[in-house]
């Protein structure tokens, strides 16, 4: 795990994210790009918890990304801690970005949130998003065109949201069309397998045809 996490999150963040992958006891992989999410958590009960990243994010993308879904893991073991001690009298699924959720990722973030791990414009932002944290980095605008920055690579030259219904777009060498707006999302159509998918409106993309 220190060998995985030491390619993808900032040097001084290493051992704080080490303590929380040994505190937690999660099952953890860096996987493909998926265009619908950076990242996801999940509990079986025969496999435990299990969380997955992608792997093209870069540093402070991946190291916010990973303390959002540990904090799924902490909302969820909160709610099951207050069923065991008598707290509610049967289990109900906790919204998954709700006061929980939000009260969690906001006290993980805690740790972070200093100039020795991120740079002064993403810090900015991240300050106030972490004030009432949403369901992904990508849904405010000013800390997720800060996070863009850092990349390395040239921007595709427009966002998703900005492009009209019926565009056909090439995204992650997939070309797609638009179909509905949804919020931060769009809905969204792979030309080629047929299937439909959600995508951030924030998400770069190519225009095309």
């Amino acid at each position: 795990m220190n060998e995985i996490l030491a390619k993808h999150i900032p040097k001084p963040a290493l051992g704080y994210c080490l303590s929380l992958w040994e505190k937690y006891k999660f099952s953890f992989k860096v996987t493909n790009t998926r265009n619908t999410c950076l990242g996801n958590y999940s509990y079986r009960s025969n496999r435990g918890h299990l969380i997955t990243i992608n792997n093209d994010l870069n540093v402070y993308s991946f190291l916010i990304t990973y303390l959002h879904e540990i904090a799924h893991l902490v909302a969820f073991q909160n709610a099951e801690q207050r069923f065991f001690m008598g707290l509610i009298k049967r289990r109900k699924p906790i919204i998954p970005h709700g006061k929980e959720w939000q009260n969690a990722f906001r006290t993980l973030l805690q740790p972070i949130l200093n100039t020795e791990i991120l740079p002064d414009d993403i810090l900015k932002p991240l300050l106030v998003y972490s004030e009432k944290p949403k369901a992904s980095s990508t849904s405010d605008k000013n800390l997720w065109t800060a996070l863009k920055k850092y990349d390395g690579k040239q921007a595709a030259g427009i966002t998703l949201d900005n492009l009209p219904i019926g565009t056909t777009f090439k995204l992650k060498n997939r070309i797609f069309k638009t179909l509905e707006k949804r919020r931060i999302r769009i809905f969204c159509v792979d030309l080629k397998n047929k299937k439909n998918y959600l995508v951030a409106g924030l998400a770069e993309v190519i225009v095309v045809g």
